[in-house]
């Protein structure tokens, strides 16, 4: 039986992984200015709940008025676009961002089975996250990210 995605992450302590000739991440962390925003739009495949955990550090989320570390934006909750700027607290402002899923009992798991994703820049601001979900082989079409970041991050976030 091959390694899982997250067996093989752990052995290389989540350096980038190559499958199938495209670099694997365990997790995305796009440069950030001193201030900014974040838009983010996703779309899943529908017989699984999944997010984007957005992880700050330097700064927080202003997430609807809340000033935060972190959010999940939920594919069934999420709206389709959202902007979160960014609030530069102190030192450097580090943005990390990775892909989550439901399991039973309404569980959220991350970094497990052949969870990962596939980066593309598409250009200076906006970017194509492609997500595989831990259960089952990897398949990078489980969800699917357009992120835009930087001072006014308002680029490309819809789907194509």
């Amino acid at each position: 039986m091959d390694e899982s995605l997250g067996e093989q992450f752990m052995r290389s302590q989540g350096a980038p992984l190559t499958v199938d000739g495209r670099q694997v991440q365990m997790m995305f962390e796009p440069a950030v200015g001193e201030s900014g925003s974040i838009s983010v739009s996703m779309v899943g495949r529908a017989d699984l709940t999944q997010g984007l955990h957005i992880k700050v550090s330097g700064a927080r989320l202003d997430f609807s008025g809340r000033l935060l570390d972190d959010v999940i934006l939920w594919t069934d909750t999420a709206p389709a676009e959202v902007s979160i700027p960014i609030v530069r607290t102190k030192g450097a402002v580090r943005l990390r961002m990775w892909n989550v899923w439901r399991g039973p009992a309404e569980v959220t798991h991350a970094w497990i089975g052949n969870a990962g994703l596939i980066v593309t820049r598409l250009d200076s601001e906006n970017y194509l996250l492609e997500c595989s979900a831990g259960p089952g082989r990897p398949s990078f079409d489980d969800l699917e990210v357009r992120v835009a970041v930087g001072p006014t991050a308002h680029g490309r976030t819809s789907p194509a």
